[in-house]
């Protein structure tokens, strides 16, 4: 059985197909697997696909009394789609940011070792790497400022001023 709260859950309230559809792919498609997922404590992510894609966190445990004779099974379901997306969300972010660091810093590594393995003769080159140096540990300067300003926006240490402009 199946109360209503996963239908709204599921967004399938008014779908008889779809509510047949999250419960077999809830409770693993076959019997056995059921009680495979049943046997004890176990906790597992089903995605369930429909009109938008949801991830669902499954908990499960086998219900015994004093005798360990087991009596049922307590199931907990919990809607997880917005919380695993946000994990997606921050991976590519630390990825994208990774990135963006590592490209200054590659660049401002190159010209040290150049300058330091034999500086050019001439100083108006040894002037130039010097010069893109700066303007890559800028780069990563800004990076940072705004990597610090995004956590205090995130942490509310900031107080952000909303105003109305006029657009042309």
């Amino acid at each position: 059985l199946l109360n209503m709260k996963p239908r709204v859950i599921a967004d399938i309230a008014h779908n008889e197909a779809g509510l047949e559809n999250i419960t077999r792919q809830l409770v693993g498609l076959k019997k056995r697997k059921l009680y495979c997922i049943l046997g004890f404590m176990k906790e597992k992510d089903v995605e369930i696909q429909g009109p938008e894609q949801r991830i669902f966190n499954i908990r499960t445990m086998a219900l015994r009394n004093a005798a360990m004779q087991r009596m049922g099974s307590l199931v907990v379901i919990n809607d997880v789609t917005k919380v695993r997306r946000l994990e997606n969300i921050r991976k590519d972010f630390v990825a994208n940011v990774s990135h963006e660091i590592k490209t200054p810093l590659t660049a401002i590594k190159g010209y040290v070792e150049t300058l330091l393995g034999g500086a050019p003769a001439d100083p108006e080159v040894s002037f130039r790497f010097l010069r893109k140096i700066q303007k890559h540990a800028d780069r990563l300067t800004y990076l940072i400022e705004d990597l610090l300003r995004l956590s205090q926006l995130e942490s509310g240490q900031v107080a952000v001023n909303l105003e109305a402009v006029e657009l042309p």
